[in-house]
């Protein structure tokens, strides 16, 4: 295994000629995928419990190297899930802040890492996929009861996390951090 894929609906581990050999459906069992990554990094993350906010359900944020982070949401506490988990509503999110962890490629799809130059990436970019914090190079549409279809997808962020500041910190040129799955939309709250 030599990349960590971050695609809409799943984390996809690939060999070196680009095979998908597993995959980690976000909807899917947080343990298993922590076990699995746990196995193919060689060792446990690190662990940091976070409170519920005014957008976030509480949870635990499993971070290797400051690398890789895999944030377990923990609904009920603060945010509410309705049935089953979903793409919309997953039991893990990741975040890409580097471009490997433990000699694993950190990559989209679509061939992005961490620190590529938005202006470099061209079309990758559909300027209609726009995030809260940035953009998505890839996206699946899934039924919504409430407004018909939703779409989510693999984000790019533009801004560098603050955690001393009060919003996201500063925006760059840059992608920050990649990120699945996020919602694409047309506004936030």
């Amino acid at each position: 295994m030599t990349a960590l894929v971050a695609r809409p609906e799943a984390l996809e581990l690939h060999d070196a000629g680009g095979t998908v050999v597993g995959s980690l459906e976000y909807a899917g069992s947080v343990d298993e995928a922590l076990a699995a990554l746990t196995a193919v990094l060689g060792g446990p993350p690190e662990e940091e419990p976070y409170d519920a906010g005014n957008h976030n359900a509480a949870g635990v944020m499993h971070i290797w190297d400051d690398a890789l982070k895999v944030d377990e949401i923990h609904y009920g506490e603060g945010v509410a899930r309705l049935g089953d988990a979903t793409v919309g509503a997953p039991d893990f999110r990741v975040y890409f802040d580097q471009v490997e962890v433990r000699g694993k490629e950190l990559v989209t799809r679509d061939g992005v890492h961490v620190g590529d130059a938005f202006d470099a990436l061209g079309d990758r970019i559909d300027p209609d996929l726009w995030t809260c914090s940035g953009w998505a190079v890839e996206h699946v549409e899934v039924p919504d009861p409430q407004v018909g279809a939703a779409k989510y997808g693999v984000g790019l962020s533009e801004w560098e996390w603050d955690e001393t500041a009060q919003n996201y910190g500063t925006q760059v040129d840059y992608v920050a951090s990649v990120s699945a799955p996020v919602s694409v939309a047309s506004g936030c709250v």
